[in-house]
């Protein structure tokens, strides 16, 4: 509709393929391959070669997205020639234009990226698309803009009454149409929306919501931070909360933790083993690091406690309880508006067993966080209660304020919680309700 035919349809599909970059010009110039630095640094300004770039490569402690940024930066800087002649330096897989072009299509694709992932056509197919549609275009907008005044006498409009994740809207303004999205999901229209309004706005718009995110989580961070509730003794900062689900089945001394694995981390080669403690009804984690072969034990299930369904003691492998029969014939109780974590008299109650820490260094005068070994820690432990008040005192009027979802989930017997803000957490309701003070 956009684009008009003419008397020579073959004619036609190639300019449109060319408009694409789906063409074999356009094929050759999305093959994946990467442009050597140094080529990087001879198309920079004299500033950013002195800031960025050394005589052999990037400067040390850039990290990838530092660098990446930094190749855009040069890129949006260079005209059309410039980017043709940094192009031409990519070091392509396949080297040959020749041998490029004798490969079937469906294996040449493969060696190529998106055509939504490079900047457009080149000059020349700029010159031959202008020159049979009758437009001075030099960009897809400036196309579509230049189209749609000859097609409708205006800028072309696209509208998507089940827009969903706003794809085709997003897509739509991208290449310069004005677009309409609508859907009655709230989820889905706020996803379009932000594609539209905060990732198609410009970098403006992208700074000033940037600059809001990170005015939000400096205090969220700060608070978090005065109440100590994330701090050890020795100054390390919880990166992550490992929490398991644990029950006290009829007939047993204990709660027994739940998981399928108790491996922390592959990597690192820690798992978790669980101690009786006298005069306790909780067992202690016991935080190790083993040998690879025990690794792989651990990864293949070893000393698991639920097993197809079934909860298993784990000091007598041979002693198990039916995870249903646990729930009971009418299944959770259904979690209200208030509960932030589950009641004692719950049947699963859930627990904190290991945190990994991290401790911040400078590195190359730039902030670096070095893993610790993972473990529970007394601070952090007896900060936990102080974690669920605050995040009692926050609930109601975040709640209040629109900051949690108070849509409820349907019934389902075998999940207590009941709303969508039940699944943040008390350290997400805490973050979620100071960080938009």
């Amino acid at each position: 509709m956009l684009m008009p035919a003419s008397d020579d349809p073959k004619r036609d599909r190639e300019i449109f393929l060319k408009i694409l970059t789906m063409d074999d010009d356009g094929a050759w110039q999305r093959q994946k391959g990467d442009i050597p630095v140094a080529a990087w640094r001879e198309a920079a300004p004299s500033a950013m070669q002195e800031e960025y770039f050394t005589a052999r490569g990037f400067q040390r402690g850039l990290t990838n997205e530092e660098k990446e940024d930094i190749c855009a930066r040069i890129w949006g800087r260079l005209d059309s020639a410039g980017r043709k002649m940094l192009d031409d330096q990519r070091r392509r897989l396949i080297p040959d234009r020749a041998e490029f072009d004798a490969m079937p299509y469906a294996e040449r694709i493969r060696e190529c990226d998106r055509p939504e992932n490079v900047t457009g056509p080149t000059v020349e197919a700029w010159q031959e698309i202008n020159d049979h549609l009758g437009t001075t275009a030099s960009s897809l907008p400036e196309l579509v803009e230049q189209l749609g005044q000859k097609t409708f006498g205006r800028t072309p409009r696209v509208g998507d009454s089940f827009c969903g994740g706003g794809s085709i809207p997003f897509e739509a303004a991208r290449i310069g149409c004005n677009a309409f999205g609508s859907d009655l999901n709230p989820v889905a229209s706020l996803l379009t929306w932000a594609s539209l309004n905060l990732l198609g706005g410009g970098k403006d718009v992208q700074e000033e919501v940037m600059r809001v995110q990170s005015a939000a989580l400096a205090e969220a961070d700060r608070q978090v931070t005065d109440w100590g509730i994330e701090h050890n003794a020795q100054g390390e900062r919880a990166d992550a909360f490992l929490y398991c689900v644990e029950v006290k089945p009829e007939g047993c001394d204990y709660f027994i933790p739940l998981a399928p694995s108790w491996l922390v981390g592959e990597k690192s080669k820690v798992v978790c083993r669980w101690q009786c403690v006298d005069g306790s009804d909780q067992l202690q984690p016991e935080i190790s690091v083993v040998s690879a072969a025990e690794v792989k034990a651990y990864k293949a299930g070893k000393e698991a406690t639920v097993v197809n369904s079934r909860v298993i003691d784990p000091f007598n492998p041979n002693r198990s309880w039916s995870v249903e029969a646990l729930r009971g014939p009418e299944g959770l109780r259904r979690w209200t508006n208030d509960d932030v974590v589950p009641r004692p008299g719950d049947v699963f109650q859930e627990r904190l067993y290991c945190i990994r820490w991290v401790k911040t260094v400078m590195r190359n005068g730039k902030p670096k966080k070095l893993a610790a070994t993972p473990h529970p820690m007394p601070p952090i432990l007896r900060a936990k209660p102080r974690c669920w008040h605050c995040c009692a005192n926050a609930f109601p009027t975040g709640s209040a304020r629109g900051l949690f979802r108070p849509r409820q989930f349907p019934r389902v017997a075998t999940r207590p919680r009941s709303r969508f803000a039940h699944a943040d957490g008390p350290t997400g309701i805490i973050c979620s309700h100071h960080g938009s003070c």
